[in-house]
């Protein structure tokens, strides 16, 4: 769709791309191949087809450095966020704004959205009186109950029976918060569940019943 002789214009190859140098360099070498020059203006270089190599050279240390300080950034944030959870198990001390959709935190403590609450009551009703995932979910469309997550992850803004399955199964209404990490890309719980930790919202019976 970029037709040959166009200019990819960024600040830094870092821009670019972040991955390995493996993966990086034949991406950016297969834009020059097109046709297609790459200019960045930290240091006012232009990448072209048929280069010289001083200029692969210099891309390659680039994409190694913007790599290597992705790498260093990400354990960073890992090690901040294992302290929190450390904190959150050993003094159930919050986690911050990053909480459940149906509390918000106060700055000391979390506090219940009354009318979220109400919404999920609802639902685990509807799922002890027999309805299923999918059948509350359209209830819950017609009578125009807003959903809970941001319009980016649900444009739409309509309930779906998997929105509804995970409120239905999710302890975190028991007052439960799970630790997690991301083990080979995926999450995994580290140890177990801190008790108490959330406002109870659903009590032991009413989930179970609602399962």
């Amino acid at each position: 769709a970029i037709e040959p002789g166009s200019m990819l214009i960024v600040e830094s190859l870092d821009r670019l791309s972040r991955e390995p140098v493996n993966d990086a360099l034949p991406r950016f070498l297969g834009l020059l191949k097109l046709g297609i020059d790459i200019y960045t203006t930290s240091d006012a270089r232009l990448y072209v087809k048929g280069g010289n190599e001083i200029d692969l050279v210099v891309s390659i240390i680039n994409m190694s450095r913007a790599h290597n300080e992705s790498v260093l950034k990400s354990q960073r944030v890992s090690k901040a966020w294992q302290q929190k959870q450390k904190e959150a198990r050993d003094d159930k001390k919050p986690l911050g704004s990053a909480c459940p959709y149906w509390l918000k935190f106060n700055g000391d403590s979390y506090e219940v959205i009354p009318e979220r609450v109400e919404v999920i009551r609802g639902v685990f009703k509807l799922a002890a009186s027999g309805y299923g995932h999918r059948a509350i979910a359209k209830k819950l469309n017609e009578s125009k109950v807003p959903t809970f997550g941001s319009v980016n992850r649900n444009e739409k803004q309509l309930w779906a029976s998997s929105s509804t399955g995970k409120i239905l199964s999710n302890r975190a209404l028991l007052g439960e918060y799970q630790p997690m990490c991301h083990v080979g890309g995926r999450r995994t719980n580290i140890g177990d569940a801190i008790v108490n930790y959330y406002p109870v919202v659903i009590s032991e019976d009413v989930f179970f019943e609602a399962q």
